[in-house]
């Protein structure tokens, strides 16, 4: 239902983003319990820079969630979880971000693709929205929009004695 709903992930679309697409490799599951356990295994592969990991609806298990980011930790990797609808269940996640389309915004129609960015939940810092815009003359997002700074790691302060 997924890929009737989605789509799916195209070369091209790789080649656009500057990404070769012979590098990456897909795996269709039918079951959330495969799909968890294949990117935690994906994840503890040393030459595997991200992954990204798609789940159309329902809650996911908080003990695969400390495995993912316990892995991902572990190799350094990127581990994305995308969500259809998301939930309001515990997570152990650093960052819980909702994206969504924006309008694109030209002064004659239509513009650059953009997108709505709200970092909702972070471990280390302040929550946030942005608007990103995409620029095919630098190949990266950009902010289209005043932001707010991006959180910075959190300090490690002694606790405090009350006298």
């Amino acid at each position: 239902m997924a890929l009737a709903e989605s789509g799916a992930l195209h070369g091209a679309g790789f080649d656009a983003f500057g990404l070769t697409p012979e590098r990456h490799v897909t795996i269709s599951v039918a079951h959330r319990r495969d799909l968890l356990w294949a990117m935690e295994e994906t994840l503890r592969c040393r030459a595997v820079h991200a992954v990204i990991g798609e789940i159309r609806c329902g809650e996911i298990d908080s003990v695969a969630v400390r495995r993912l980011s316990h892995a991902a930790a572990e190799s350094g990797a990127l581990a994305l979880l995308l969500c259809a609808s998301p939930s309001n269940h515990a997570s152990t996640a650093a960052t819980r971000w909702i994206v969504s389309t924006s309008p694109a915004a030209g002064p004659y129609g239509p513009g650059a693709p953009r997108l709505g960015a709200h970092l909702v939940r972070n471990r280390r810092g302040p929550a946030g929205s942005w608007i990103l815009e995409w620029s095919d003359s630098n190949g990266q997002f950009i902010l289209a929009t005043h932001a707010q700074s991006v959180a910075t790691p959190a300090l490690n302060q002694p606790h405090r004695q009350v006298a």
